[in-house]
């Protein structure tokens, strides 16, 4: 997260290795993942370039890859690695372009497995579609491996390039776009790799309340929002509010919020999205609007102006049983 005052949608030239057409790709109609890197807050005065101009990648940690306050945490472009001896995978290889994109982007969230402040972040790459009918094609493999699951062993990732993706609430100040701000890590080098050894310990979601994380009025954030992002946070109770849009071309589509039973005017929304049994979970949501709901487990992360919980699948929610669906995968809208 950048705390730069500066007009945070400034375009600047992306790096060679990412595709400037795929910017900002989506996986509904309106924004649902926020990726990309070459839309891009100035740097801070005294960051580290890295390997920017062709130097070598900096060794770092999740801390100073997050932690803005840490002195080694990078400028945007920056070439780094990111090297901890605690590092395992938070969820599996997810989709988060559009499924039927040309260019298909993939993204996996990393960190430690005992979660905490500064303790996870996006590893993202883009794979060119070619003939394959969907982004979900088995064959759509380059350097995030497909069996990665929640608790792989992550040894290192390396020479990816730094990112803080910038978009804030439609007509706010520019300079608040700090707050929802996306750090990630782009596989877009030739040497860029992220290793992976086995199996290693499982993730343990941080328990917080939806007020410690969530937006209240005006879009102020809780107390810890911006130190969980990235990290898998489980909210142990909530109440559940449902709305819906609806669409220019006359569709509707579904938002899921999780309300704090002790603050009612702070609510997180739950991202559902790419996965297996998306249906299933979002129809569960939807039959339970204005009731309690147990705990909801996920990636806490920003959204073109919105801090939500990424739900991996549908075992992140508790009280949830889609046996009886289909599980078929809702590529044709991706979710959101």
């Amino acid at each position: 997260m950048s705390l730069s005052s500066a007009a945070c949608r400034e375009m600047t030239p992306p790096p060679n290795d990412v595709p400037s057409a795929d910017a900002t790709t989506t996986d509904r109609p309106d924004p649902s993942d926020v990726q990309g890197n070459d839309v891009q807050t100035p740097p801070v005065d005294g960051r580290a370039e890295g390997g920017m101009d062709g130097g070598g990648s900096v060794n770092l940690t999740l801390r100073q890859l997050q932690d803005i306050t840490d002195p080694a945490h990078p400028m945007p472009r920056a070439r780094v690695n990111l090297v901890q001896p605690d590092l395992v995978a938070l969820s599996g290889r997810i989709v988060t372009s559009s499924a039927t994109a040309s260019d298909c982007r993939f993204a996996v969230w990393v960190g430690t497995a005992t979660g905490g402040d500064f303790a996870g972040v996006q590893v993202q790459e883009v794979v060119p579609r070619g003939a394959a009918r969907n982004c979900f094609d088995a064959m759509l493999v380059r350097k995030i491996p497909m069996d990665i699951a929640p608790g792989t062993r992550v040894t290192s990732v390396m020479d990816a390039s730094f990112g803080e993706f910038c978009a804030g609430p439609t007509g706010s100040n520019p300079a608040m776009c700090r707050n929802f701000e996306l750090t990630n890590l782009f596989l877009g080098a030739a040497t860029a790799a992220i290793n992976t050894m086995g199996a290693g310990t499982a993730p343990t979601p941080s328990d917080v309340s939806a007020a410690d994380v969530g937006q209240g009025a005006m879009g102020v954030l809780g107390m810890r929002t911006l130190a969980r992002e990235g990290t898998l946070v489980r909210i142990p109770m909530s109440n559940v509010r449902v709305t819906t849009t609806v669409q220019d071309a006359g569709s509707s589509f579904t938002n899921v919020y999780l309300v704090d039973p002790m603050d009612a005017t702070r609510s997180i929304e739950v991202q559902i999205s790419n996965f297996p049994r998306t249906d299933c979970v979002r129809s569960y949501f939807s039959g339970r609007n204005m009731m309690s709901q147990g705990a909801v487990t996920g990636i806490l992360n920003p959204d073109f102006g919105v801090w939500k919980i990424r739900v991996r699948n549908e075992m992140d929610i508790q009280g949830l049983d889609c046996n009886t669906d289909g599980g078929a995968m809702d590529a044709s809208s991706g979710g959101g």
